[in-house]
């Protein structure tokens, strides 16, 4: 599978220090059979959360690529 950071994912990602980015990566390197993932609801239905500690990537998959949406700390995430 490939990963597309969309430009709020990469504003994100130049903020966040590097162990993080690299359970992050590792984390989305293992999609979608591997993590705390779960479906969400409301506006942003049709779209997947994964949990990777205090972390929140939103994302979605198409076509063998993965939509990386969002990533933020736990409390923005679901705002």
């Amino acid at each position: 599978m490939l990963l597309n950071f969309h430009d709020d994912a990469k504003k994100a990602m130049s903020k966040i220090d590097n162990k993080t980015k690299g359970r992050i990566f590792d984390g989305l390197l293992g999609l979608p059979s591997k993590g705390d993932i779960k479906a969400l609801t409301g506006k942003k239905k049709g779209k997947l959360r994964l949990r990777i500690g205090d972390w929140r990537v939103v994302y979605y998959i198409k076509d063998d690529i993965i939509e990386v949406l969002e990533i933020t700390p736990r409390g923005g995430a679901y705002e």
